[in-house]
Formats: structure tokens, sequence, C-alpha cells
């Protein structure tokens, strides 16, 4: 039995209305609690897919310039397409890398961790308000 069954005769019965307001809290909180275990699942999900397009960013780059740097000595050797090879594995990494840290970077949000269960906890202690 809930308030909204209650009605106005509860108040009556302040030990049937105070046994209703207990059960409606409870079973509140209740569902607090899973939306923001959902939410916190959500959340981490997101957290982790962004770490990891960062440290590949962050792979690739290191690679790019490790290569880029080993071109940089081998320009003295002469062999006709060692050249294309040791400059062009460091462009392929770092445009590898500038993706992964720009799809990084585009991860947005659509509103603020957490949100939906601001939201309700505020919705449910507005009503409680009214009610006392």
């Amino acid at each position: 039995m809930n308030l909204v069954q209650l009605g106005w005769r509860a108040l009556t019965s302040d030990k049937l209305y105070m046994r209703g307001l207990v059960a409606d809290l409870g079973s509140m909180s209740r569902l607090h609690v899973e939306l923001f275990m959902a939410e916190a699942r959500a959340e981490s999900a997101r957290i982790k897919r962004k770490m990891l397009l960062l440290i590949a960013a962050l792979v690739l780059v290191a690679m790019a310039v490790v290569f880029l740097l080993v071109a940089i000595i081998a320009m003295a050797w002469d062999t006709p397409y060692r050249m294309h090879a040791l400059f062009g594995v460091p462009l392929i990494l770092a445009i590898a890398g500038g993706i992964s840290y720009f799809c990084a970077a585009a991860q947005t949000t659509d509103s603020a961790p957490f949100a939906q269960t601001t939201a309700e906890l505020k919705k449910d202690a507005d009503w409680v308000m009214e009610l006392l």
C-alpha cells in the first residue's frame, strides 16, 4: 500500500500513514540504488574505452617518433626503396595515433554523470517535502 492509495484519509491514522511513507521511501531508495549502479557501470565503461584510445594514441605516436629517428639515420644509406619504407611507416603510425587521439577527444556525454539519479532524488525530495 502506498501513499497514493492511502490518500489523505491516512492523516487520521498516523501509524498507517507512517507505514505507507516508510514503504514508499524504501521502494524509492531501492530504485535509486539500481539507477545509480546502472549509471556507474555505463560511466566505468566509457572511461575504460577513452583510456584505451588514449593509450593507443600514445603508443602509436611514440612508435612514430622512433621510426622517424631511424629514418633520419638511414637517410645516408644508398638503397632506392629504403627511404619510402622508413618514412612511410612513421607516417602511417602518426596518422593512426592522431585518429585514436581525436576519437578519444571526441567522446562526449549527453549529460553529466549520474544526472538521472540526481534528478530522481530531487523529484523525490520535493515530493516528500510536499507531504510534510
